[in-house]
């Protein structure tokens, strides 16, 4: 099938694409990878009047690592974010783009599209809620930050105005503590995921060890057995409290 009919535009700058969606509102619709909007327009299940093409804004297609977050452009394709030199420095959101479709998809599509079209199979949403990322929007009226929590509402919908845009998403930088994890599956590779799952944790203090009684007061109480010390530690500590026993009483005879 073919889309219907539509006015295209190209967006030169973000403030270019602002005054666009001002004008038209509701009836526009923002093109930037195209790998969700194109199929949902060739079988009219989108069937927008005008049509704004963000894929080439130069200051729509920027990766900015900072101290504390990688800041990425609603034009910045997943290949671009992949490449960075800086990813290696958030792994579970190079671990989620190597989940996404297939070469030509990941070549074309963008983050921010994904994060946008928020569908339930997409990985990038999941990824930015596990992160707790930050939305930067754009519109004639200024810009405004928002967290993803208040972005997402439902499958595809989000807290986003008709005049506005997606100018960047913010991820913030992990923790030195802090582990991830990414996973789903699907029945093919590429395929839609028909369950996945992101996660990040934040490592604390190892409490679960049990050290020989008197070197930690504080531990003297532990009842645990660290893992693989089993009996050999049990007989070292009545050991112990064998000959501390055998002392107290000593003492006790000298001081009568």
């Amino acid at each position: 099938m073919k889309p219907a009919p539509f006015i295209y535009h190209r967006a030169e700058t973000a403030a270019h694409a602002a005054e666009v969606l001002a004008q038209f509102g509701d009836d526009v619709r923002i093109l930037a990878g195209g790998q969700s909007l194109l199929p949902m327009m060739n079988l009219r299940i989108a069937a927008p009047g005008h049509l704004l093409d963000i894929s080439k804004t130069a200051d729509l297609m920027t990766i900015e690592v900072g101290v504390d977050s990688l800041e990425v452009g609603a034009a910045a394709t997943y290949r671009r974010v992949a490449e960075h030199g800086a990813i290696e420095q958030f792994p579970i959101i190079a671990t989620a783009i190597s989940h996404v479709g297939h070469e030509p998809i990941r070549n074309r599509g963008t983050i921010v599209g994904s994060i946008a079209h928020n569908d339930p199979a997409g990985e990038l949403p999941a990824v930015a809620l596990a992160l707790g990322a930050e939305v930067q929007l754009r519109s004639l009226r200024g810009s405004r930050s928002v967290s993803i929590d208040d972005f997402l509402t439902e499958a595809y919908c989000t807290t986003i105005a008709d005049d506005e845009l997606i100018e960047a998403i913010r991820f913030p930088r992990p923790a030195a503590s802090t582990g991830h994890g990414f996973a789903e599956y699907a029945r093919r590779r590429g395929d839609y995921a028909s369950a996945g799952v992101a996660c990040q944790v934040r490592y604390g203090p190892r409490r679960f060890s049990c050290r020989m009684p008197g070197r930690d007061p504080r531990r003297r109480r532990c009842g645990a057995t660290p893992p693989g010390r089993g009996g050999a530690h049990r007989l070292r500590r009545d050991r112990w409290l064998g000959r501390r026993a055998r002392g107290a009483s000593h003492r006790g005879q000298r001081h009568r």
